[in-house]
C-alpha cells in the first residue's frame, strides 16, 4: 500500500511538473496583454523530452491519476519573479530524493533528475566560486586603494622634499656667496705674504678687482657682524698688493736706467744721444704701462691707488733726472763755449735744445703712463 501511494504521488508530481513547465513557457507566448517575456524559454529538445515524459506517464499510469491530486499542493507560480521559480524547483526536487525511484520504469526520469541535481551542484559551485572571486576582487580593490593612497602620499612628500631641497640649496648658495667676501680676506693675506715672481705680477690685476668688490661689499653691508674688522684687514691686503706692484714698477725703471752706461760722458748733443737716453729706456715701457693703467683706472675708487701711482711717477722722474742731469749740463756748457761771444745765437740754441728736450721727455713719459702727472710741470 505504501509503494502504491508513493508511485501515485511520483506520477502525480511528474505530471504536475510537466504541466507547470509547459505553462511557464507558454504563458509568455500566449498572454499578449501581459508584457512579460520568458526569462528562459524551453528549447526544441526540451519540448521533445516533455512530450516523451507525458506519453510515458499516460501509458503507464493512465490519465485519471492527476485528477486525484490534491490541488492544495500546487505551488503558485508568478512569471514576474524568477526567485519564486527557483524556490519552487528546490521544493519539488526535494520530493524526489527517495531512493525507491530507482526501478527500471523510472530510469528516464531518474536520469533527468540526476542531470538536474548535477546542474544544481555545478551552479552552486559556480556561485561559490563567483563569491570567492568577488571577495578577492574586493580585497584587491581595498589593497589597491591603500597602495594608491600611500603612493600619492609618498609622491607629495617627495615633491615637498624636492622643494625644500631647492630652497635649501638657494639659501646655501646665498650664504656661500656672502661668506666668500670674508673668506677672500684670509686667502689673499696668505697669498700675498709671499712675494710673487715677476711672471706672476699680472695675476695681481684680478686680485685687485676682487679686493675692490670686497671693500664695496663691506661698505654696503656694514651691519654684518665683524664687517668693519674684515674691511680693515682687506685694506691691509690692498696695501700689500699695491706695494708689490709699486716695487715691480720701480724695479723696471731702475733696470731701464742701468742699461745706460753712466761711466761714459754722453751728451744730448751727440749723434747717438736719442737712441741712448730714450730708445733703450723705453724698451720696458709696455710692462710698466699695463700696471700703471690699472692703477689709473682705480684712482677714483680708493685714494691708495692714487698714492701708489704718484709714487711711481716720482720714481720715474727721479730716474730721468739722475740720468739726464749730467748730460744736460754738459750740453749747455758746450753751447755756451761755442757761442760765448754771440748771446743771441746762444739763447736761440739753448731754447731750441730745451724745447726738444721737453718734447722728448713728454713723449717718453706717456710711453709709460697715460695719466698726467705734476712731475711733468
Amino acid at each position: 500500500m505504501k509503494t502504491n501511494l508513493s508511485t501515485e504521488t511520483l506520477q502525480t508530481s511528474l505530471s504536475l511538473l510537466i504541466d507547470r513547465t509547459t505553462l511557464w513557457d507558454n504563458s509568455s507566448k500566449n498572454d499578449d496583454n501581459k508584457q512579460i517575456k520568458c526569462v528562459a524559454p524551453l528549447t526544441d529538445n526540451a519540448w521533445q523530452s516533455i512530450s516523451s515524459l507525458q506519453d510515458l506517464i499516460d501509458s503507464k499510469y493512465g490519465l485519471n491519476t492527476y485528477k486525484n491530486f490534491n490541488n492544495n499542493e500546487i505551488i503558485p507560480w508568478t512569471n514576474s519573479d524568477l526567485q519564486q521559480l527557483d524556490n519552487w524547483i528546490e521544493q519539488t526536487l526535494g520530493k524526489y530524493e527517495n531512493p525507491s525511484i530507482s526501478s527500471t520504469g523510472y530510469s528516464q526520469q531518474g536520469n533527468t533528475f540526476e542531470h538536474i541535481c548535477l546542474w544544481e551542484q555545478q551552479c552552486q559551485t559556480l556561485y561559490n566560486d563567483i563569491n570567492e572571486a568577488v571577495k578577492y576582487l574586493d580585497t584587491l580593490h581595498n589593497t589597491y586603494t591603500k597602495v594608491s593612497y600611500k603612493t600619492n602620499s609618498l609622491y607629495r612628500a617627495c615633491e615637498q622634499l624636492l622643494a625644500d631641497q631647492t630652497k635649501l640649496l638657494n639659501i646655501t648658495e646665498c650664504i656661500e656667496n656672502r661668506l666668500s667676501y670674508f673668506d677672500d680676506v684670509d686667502r689673499f693675506s696668505k697669498n700675498l705674504s709671499i712675494t710673487p715672481l715677476i711672471s706672476d705680477i699680472k695675476q695681481l690685476i684680478p686680485t685687485l678687482t676682487r679686493i675692490d668688490e670686497c671693500l664695496a661689499y663691506f661698505d654696503t653691508h656694514n651691519s654684518f657682524k665683524q664687517s668693519l674688522i674684515y674691511k680693515n684687514q682687506m685694506k691691509q691686503v690692498l696695501l700689500k698688493a699695491l706695494n708689490i706692484i709699486k716695487i715691480h714698477i720701480i724695479h723696471i725703471l731702475q733696470n731701464s736706467s742701468n742699461t745706460i752706461d753712466s761711466n761714459k760722458n754722453h751728451t744730448l748733443l751727440s749723434d747717438d744721444a736719442y737712441t741712448l737716453f730714450y730708445g733703450r729706456f723705453r724698451i720696458n715701457a709696455p710692462k710698466v704701462k699695463v700696471l700703471a693703467e690699472e692703477l689709473e683706472q682705480r684712482c677714483t675708487r680708493n685714494p691708495e691707488y692714487e698714492k701708489t701711482l704718484s709714487d711711481c711717477h716720482e720714481c720715474y722722474a727721479n730716474q730721468r733726472r739722475t740720468l739726464l742731469t749730467s748730460s744736460v749740463q754738459s750740453a749747455i756748457q758746450d753751447l755756451a763755449t761755442k757761442n760765448d761771444r754771440d748771446m743771441c745765437t746762444l739763447v736761440r740754441s739753448g731754447c731750441a735744445f730745451l724745447l726738444h728736450l721737453c718734447q722728448d721727455e713728454y713723449q717718453l713719459f706717456y710711453q709709460f703712463f697715460s695719466k698726467h702727472s705734476v712731475y711733468l710741470e
